[in-house]
This record gives structure tokens, C-alpha cells and sequence, in this order.
């Protein structure tokens, strides 16, 4: 950074001087290169050493070159060292699922980012806008489990949390209210999920009564499909049915190829 500064200085000057000398004139300076920067990235990479970039390069750049980070590896604490210091700490969260980039800076010739390894994971599952696994700090609770989840999708039909835990030699289930959330701390393995009720639309054809698209959920079978349909009409050969499901048609055509 202070490079940086003292470049904009230089450049200020140099454009005062012309402007001074010749009347009217007007300067444009560009920077025909940047000069390479050499990083060490050490730790849980998938490819860990040394590494020439150039010197526009920010720790996301850097790390991406690097094959990114492995399952064992933390995206909450990423240590920056710079002369045997640690000038940084990195919580890549903030960037990837909050956003915020006010924290990146680039990296200078000579830096180290040190990937620690992995402490807690906790999952998400039905009832969250984003099903996965998420890496949380000791600190955090389910609340923040919540947040990094994108909250719950609009099929919940209650706001009963399950928390399914290990304890050590087995698991245990609890079920709470979402005021709780911000009073459980996370622990390893941990898995949040929410009650559901799932939609989905499917189109009944030829002879029912009346036929065209319809909302099913979990649990709806096809006597039921049929029943709201009107049901048969008196010429329809129900052991004549069939039924007609994308995912096997795409593996029907995967295995034609």
C-alpha cells in the first residue's frame, strides 16, 4: 500500500510539471507492467508452494491457483504472514456468503497464506434455502448456522427446529422453537433441519375427467392424482397407464448414448 502511494505522489508531480511548462497540455500517464509477486501458500491447499503472481493479486486469486481449499482446511481462519507476522486474518464467509469485500487487500512479494485446518461442521437439511455442510467457529451458534443457510424456504409449515447432535458415543434429537437458535452454541457434526411441506406440480393426461396440471406433496399417490382428476372415464384402460418421469427419461437417454 504504501508503494502505492508513493507511485500516485511521483505521478501528481510529474503531471504539475507538464501542466506548468506547457500551457494547455495535458498529461496521461499509464503503467505499461506490473512486476511479479512471489507467494508461498502452505497448509490445507490442494496444491500448497510457491507461487509467481502478479502484482494485482488478492488472496481469492491466489488460493484459486492453488486448486482451492481441501475439505480438511478452514475458510474461517486464513492467516496472512508477512516477515514471520500474521498481518491478517481472513474469514472468507464474509466475502463468499455475506459479501463483504472491504477486508481484501492485495498481497505483496513474500507473503505467506497459511490455510489452518477445520474445526466444527455443521449441516443443513430439508426446510433451508441452501442444503450443505458449513464450517462454524466455536463462538457461533445455530443462529449463525441459520444465516449462512439463507434462512428457511417458503414450504415450512412451522417454525419447529430439529437439532440432531452427537454426543460422543450417540446421537441425540432435540426439537426448539427458532427463538432458541441464538441460544445454542454449535458443535461438531451438528445437522439443523425444519418441517416441510413440498409442492410440486404434475399433469395428468387422456381419459380422467378432467385432466391438466396439479399440485402434489410428499406422501401423494397416484390413486389420489387420479381421485382429484375426477377420476376414470367409462372407456379409460387403467392397466393401460403410463407414467412419464423426466430423471428417467434422462437416464434412459444417458445409457442409449
Amino acid at each position: 500500500i504504501l508503494s502505492w502511494v508513493l507511485i500516485i505522489k511521483k505521478v501528481r508531480i510529474i503531471i504539475d510539471k507538464i501542466s506548468k511548462l506547457y500551457v494547455g497540455a495535458e498529461a496521461i500517464i499509464s503503467l505499461e507492467s506490473i512486476r511479479d509477486i512471489k507467494i508461498l501458500i502452505a497448509g490445507h491447499a490442494q496444491y500448497p508452494g510457491l507461487y509467481t503472481f502478479n502484482g494485482n493479486t488478492d488472496i481469492f486469486h491466489a488460493i484459486a491457483m492453488a486448486g482451492g481449499i481441501l475439505e480438511s482446511g478452514s475458510m474461517r481462519a486464513v492467516e496472512l504472514k508477512r516477515e514471520g507476522k500474521i498481518v491478517q486474518t481472513y474469514d472468507l464467509y464474509n466475502t463468499l456468503i455475506l459479501g463483504d469485500t472491504s477486508t481484501i487487500t492485495s498481497l505483496r512479494s513474500g507473503d505467506v497464506i497459511f490455510i489452518k485446518p477445520v474445526k466444527n461442521i455443521a449441516s443443513t437439511g430439508q426446510g433451508f434455502n441452501i442444503e450443505a455442510s458449513f464450517e462454524l467457529r466455536d463462538d457461533e451458534t445455530l443462529q449463525d448456522l441459520y444465516l449462512f443457510a439463507g434462512g428457511a424456504t417458503k414450504f415450512v409449515n412451522d417454525n419447529k427446529f430439529n437439532l440432531i447432535r452427537f454426543d460422543g458415543e450417540s446421537f441425540s434429537t432435540n426439537e426448539f422453537k427458532i427463538e432458541k437458535l441464538s441460544d445454542i452454541k454449535i458443535k461438531n457434526s451438528d445437522k439443523l433441519s425444519l418441517n416441510t411441506n413440498i409442492f410440486h406440480k404434475v399433469e395428468i393426461l387422456g381419459e380422467v375427467a378432467l385432466p391438466g396440471f396439479y399440485s402434489i406433496s410428499d406422501g401423494d399417490t397416484l390413486s389420489k392424482l387420479v381421485e382429484r382428476a375426477g377420476g376414470y372415464k367409462q372407456n379409460a384402460y387403467a392397466f393401460g397407464a403410463s407414467l412419464f418421469r423426466q430423471k428417467a427419461k434422462d437416464l434412459e437417454l444417458m445409457a442409449a448414448k
